[in-house]
């Protein structure tokens, strides 16, 4: 459409606007909002649970935004149950089996307890479930966003400063396994950067084997030393730990080392 050729919302004026500043034309000016920002929302309304009692937050409606960012935060003068504090996603509700828990931790006596959770579902919510002891006094707030791109996930949006780096290494052990790991952490997600391996003398070729907890994630053969190319970041399941291990080298007097280098993010 060109310039001139659309009245403004007054149309019985004659009037018109334009999409550029011109002379003798009335440019209407006006502000686009592609999507809410995000914000804390109301604390919600929470009673002091019993013993075993239980919190569980209406639906929250995540299909505004897409992938939506929640961070929650709870804080009790009892214990939680057994990974008591959860987020919860589905896209249908009345269906049971489209349930999925997308983070959970215990919550300490009057320890700030936060959860971090990318949303890729229709609706999430939180959820609480004390402990044994009667509470006095309890407390959830939440914060939900949209989730920026960021390079390491594209859909997960964290801060530079939420991403904790980490190396772990063992010195070397003569004619035995080496072994390092990267101990899991409730709620929060490892990523494998870099895998080392090597033996002080050369060997007929011995096993160096990553493993994401228990399930073993990658096989590679190591003569003397090897580097294996990481292009892009190993993704560790939450929660769980990150374990490289060499062979032993089976000569005494040749040595064994490895070195596994990653860092975490807080959901």
């Amino acid at each position: 459409m060109s310039d001139n050729a659309m009245k403004y919302n007054n149309p019985s004026s004659g009037l018109s606007i334009a999409d550029q500043d011109q002379a003798g034309v009335h440019v209407q000016r006006f502000k686009v909002s592609p999507h809410r920002i995000g914000g804390t929302a109301p604390t919600p309304a929470v009673a002091n649970l019993g013993n075993g009692g239980v919190y569980t937050q209406d639906w929250q409606d995540a299909n505004f935004d897409g992938p939506t960012l929640v961070i929650a935060l709870a804080r009790a003068d009892q214990v939680s149950a057994a990974l008591g504090f959860v987020i919860e996603e589905t896209d249908d509700e009345a269906d049971a089996n489209l349930l999925r828990t997308v983070a959970s931790a215990a919550v300490a006596i009057n320890v700030n307890q936060k959860l971090y959770a990318v949303i890729r579902a229709r609706k999430y919510r939180i959820k609480y479930t004390n402990g044994a002891t009667p509470q006095t006094a309890f407390k959830i707030v939440f914060l939900s966003s949209p989730v920026p791109l960021n390079p390491v996930d594209p859909d997960a949006g964290i801060d530079a400063d939420e991403i904790s780096a980490w190396c772990v290494t063992v010195a070397p052990v003569d004619n035995a396994a080496a072994t390092v790991s990267k101990a899991g952490v409730a709620g929060k997600t490892h990523f494998v950067t870099g895998i080392s391996a090597s033996f002080s003398a050369a060997v007929a070729g011995k096993l160096l084997t990553l493993k994401d907890d228990t399930t073993v994630i990658g096989n590679y053969h190591v003569h003397n030393q090897r580097d294996v190319p990481v292009p892009k970041p190993i993704k560790i399941t939450q929660g769980k730990a990150a374990e490289l291990s060499l062979a032993a080298s089976g000569s005494g007097g040749t040595l064994g080392t490895v070195t596994l280098t990653g860092f975490t993010i807080p959901f």
